[in-house]
């Protein structure tokens, strides 16, 4: 989406060390990766074939920000600045749902924020243990009356929104 549009002139490419080709004999020869499968988000311009490396190198925070500004991105209101913010956020370390990889999510709330905390201490701890140590951990959390503001913001700025 730019600016509200759905937009086709860039592709966006998830690369992996797995997968199949064909062969020269006309069969499928495939790859499988044993111990991780890292993954290396690309975009590609359909007009010039321009190219930025937006996830798994060193220069991909760059790259993002060089894509964004030759898209020539207006960001117009807060929406707009979370909806590219949960792109960034997704380009740079995957989709959440990549099986055995690393475990993100945006936590929004202290609903959320407790299901994540939740999850980690049950594959953290043996079955046995981690419901009486999550609940020892979160009652003092809660003790605490934390107010944490987990909601994303966009501050206004003369050349727009960030």
């Amino acid at each position: 989406m730019v600016n509200g549009r759905i937009s086709k002139a860039i592709y966006l490419f998830e690369v992996s060390e797995a997968g199949c080709e064909p062969t020269t004999a006309g069969a499928k020869g495939c790859s499988v990766v044993v111990d991780a499968d890292p993954r290396w988000y690309v975009a590609v311009v359909r007009s010039t074939g321009d190219a930025y490396r937006l996830s798994g190198f060193e220069d991909s925070d760059a790259e993002f920000d060089r894509m964004v500004k030759d898209a020539h991105l207006w960001i117009e209101d807060e929406l707009a600045a979370e909806d590219l913010g949960t792109l960034y956020f997704t380009l740079r370390f995957g989709p959440d749902d990549v099986e055995d990889g690393p475990h993100h999510t945006v936590v929004t709330g202290l609903m959320n924020l407790k299901h994540e905390a939740e999850s980690d201490f049950y594959s953290s701890y043996p079955d046995g243990k981690a419901p009486k140590r999550f609940d020892s951990w979160w009652s003092d959390f809660s003790a605490l009356k934390p107010r944490p503001e987990l909601k994303a913001k966009a501050k206004k700025v003369a050349s727009g929104l960030r």
